[in-house]
């Protein structure tokens, strides 16, 4: 499920970035923003969703970290942007399915290095 959540983002983004570089004054692509701003941020978003489809689970924790954060931050950003009306509305859909595809990855659940570590002699308290 989240492989696909995470390729129909990145279908999203592509479709979006693609279409606004080439046809900015179609009809189709006047709910959605040319900006060179929105355009760099579709194109890292799009990397970071490459990323993670690229990369099985159990994938490392830096990574997940490093994914996770950028995730929430994008989200507010686009909370907050859309809330101040800068956001055209594809963009919004765009940018929050992507942001809640990856923060979801992000918190993927690693059971080997659960175990591990209660497992393991750091974990045990002394009596």
């Amino acid at each position: 499920m989240n492989k696909l959540l995470l390729s129909l983002s990145l279908f999203s983004l592509a479709i979006l970035g693609i279409g606004t570089a080439a046809m900015p004054n179609d009809p189709m692509f006047w709910l959605a923003s040319s900006a060179n701003h929105i355009q760099y941020l579709r194109i890292i978003l799009a990397g970071m969703l490459a990323l993670q489809l690229i990369t099985n689970p159990p994938r490392s924790i830096r990574l997940r970290i490093l994914t996770g954060a950028i995730a929430a931050v994008v989200g507010i950003w686009t909370t907050q942007q859309t809330y101040l009306g800068n956001l055209q509305f594809l963009d919004i859909l765009a940018f929050l399915s992507t942001s809640l595809a990856v923060f979801t990855t992000a918190l993927e659940r690693d059971f080997t290095s659960t175990v591990t570590y209660f497992m393991s002699d750091n974990n045990k308290s002394s009596a």
